[in-house]
């Protein structure tokens, strides 16, 4: 395991709370306003953390798919 990063910290109550899918819709549908406002000349580090957790997150399932019989 990774240690107890707040990236991590963050995954594991959107899963334990049952709004890993609600985030993940969200994210879906932000993706592109997100990363808009990670290239302009000011990003927000607030959205860098958002976009990061939900990229995770993505990730995370696309490897449970990858794995699942």
């Amino acid at each position: 395991r990774l240690g107890n990063t707040p990236l991590l910290s963050a995954a594991d109550k959107l899963h334990r709370y049952h709004l890993k899918g609600a985030f993940m819709s969200l994210w879906k549908l932000c993706r592109k306003t997100l990363v808009k406002n990670l290239m302009s000349s000011k990003p927000s580090l607030w959205i860098f953390k958002i976009y990061k957790l939900g990229y995770y997150l993505s990730l995370q399932k696309e490897q449970e798919n990858r794995f699942s019989i």
